[in-house]
């Protein structure tokens, strides 16, 4: 049953549809292809960039990127790229796709693709998880992050997508399992990871050595297919007229935004801030980079930390950083049954008009990068945006009527 102050038709239209997505992992495809983008052009998480924001990890990733693509031989040269305009930049969920921390998507870069089960042309798509190591999230640039961009994307993305021609992978089924083992999809992914590397392993009479590495040396291989299934899914309602459903959500680590289905493709933001949490003990004299990533779709549809509670891992880590109990959360801000989740009877699914009728922010759990973009991940913590975002999402929809 829905709450009665977010039960007018439009939101109930948006709702069902928002149940009725079944993501799959369907193959591997090139972002020019699979996004229609061309030119030098990057993708990046969170709302655009006004000009003068750009943040340095980000633009790090955009280095290691260009040289990746070509469109310049080395990183002072695609640097000097960058600084002088030449590399256009825009949000990755504007396109369909999503992608973790400081991570950015460019023309050739191999996508995971994650469709609905059943209807053609609903596909979402996110970057490979670049496991440990100089990996594209965490916005460092060097030679060894550019060698790992190609072999993520020749290498590894051929392994992957020879396997899935055998068919595709339903991702809630991996999430179920994973959120009834203790992970809650976001900060913890290591159940389900594992089953996902058992559907991998199990459709492969054999694989690459390097491969067989990577793989189980990643405990996250899960988390950018997962973020890809909940946007596909949050996405649906896209378009719902005078719904407040949340379609959109993320950070550029300088802006928090969101969208709702009712204004498509028009973002609400507000100023960024830190996650507040830990910082590891190497890098307690180092500065933050406030809020950044597209992972955040994870936590506004309902788990990460709106799950805390459920993952004793992220519990331990994250419990006093939360503004209040997880179970709390639950039952003010969101939330519904969604059916498919057999196992763990998950209830998913946020309006703005809820966090506008409450007055509480959905907190979002998130890795803490260094703001000079040298030492990568530093920490991690929890980020409460302001509600600013949301009333404006609903003063946009009053306006529309």
């Amino acid at each position: 049953m829905m709450k009665s102050t977010d039960s007018t038709p439009s939101n109930t239209s948006a709702h069902d549809r928002f149940l009725a997505v079944s993501p799959y992992w369907q193959g591997m495809e090139r972002a020019d292809v699979a996004l229609g983008i061309s030119g030098q052009k990057v993708l990046h998480a969170g709302p655009p960039f006004a000009r003068g924001e750009l943040t340095d990890p980000i633009r790090n990733s955009a280095a290691c990127a260009a040289v990746f693509e070509g469109w310049a031989e080395t990183l002072e040269g695609a640097f000097a790229l960058i600084d002088a305009g030449g590399i256009e930049f825009e949000p990755a969920q504007d396109h369909a796709c999503v992608v973790p921390l400081a991570a950015v998507v460019t023309p050739s870069m191999q996508l995971q693709a994650v469709s609905n089960a059943g209807r053609s042309g609903q596909v979402t798509y996110a970057p490979l998880n670049g496991g440990n190591g100089p990996a594209p999230r965490l916005g460092q640039a060097s030679m060894e992050a550019i060698a790992h961009l190609h072999w993520l994307n020749e290498s590894l993305a051929g392994v992957l997508g020879d396997i899935l021609e055998t068919g595709p992978i339903n991702l809630i089924e991996i999430a179920d399992h994973g959120l009834a083992c203790g992970d809650d999809c976001h900060g913890a992914t290591g159940a389900a990871s594992a089953k996902l590397r058992e559907y991998l392993f199990g459709e492969a009479d054999h694989l690459p050595a390097d491969v067989v590495r990577f793989l189980e040396g990643s405990p996250s291989i899960f988390l950018n297919l997962w973020m890809a299934a909940t946007k596909l899914m949050i996405s649906a309602p896209q378009g719902c007229k005078d719904s407040s459903f949340i379609t959109a959500a993320g950070s550029n680590g300088k802006r928090f935004g969101i969208q709702v289905a009712g204004c498509p493709g028009r973002w609400f933001t507000c100023h960024a801030t830190v996650p507040l949490g830990l910082v590891e003990k190497p890098f307690y004299t180092i500065a933050p980079l406030a809020a950044i990533g597209d992972s955040a779709v994870i936590d506004i549809m309902g788990l990460g930390a709106m799950v805390a509670d459920r993952s004793p891992a992220q519990w331990a880590a994250l419990e006093a950083y939360l503004p209040c109990a997880p179970a709390t959360l639950r039952e003010r801000l969101n939330l519904w049954p969604h059916p498919a989740f057999a196992r763990t009877q998950q209830v998913l699914g946020l309006f703005a008009s809820t966090v506008a009728n409450t007055g509480i922010s959905p907190p979002i759990a998130l890795g803490v990068l260094d703001r000079d973009g040298k030492a990568g991940r530093i920490g991690g913590g929890i980020y409460v945006p302001l509600v600013t975002p949301f009333l404006d999402a609903i003063h946009a929809l009053s306006e529309e009527v």
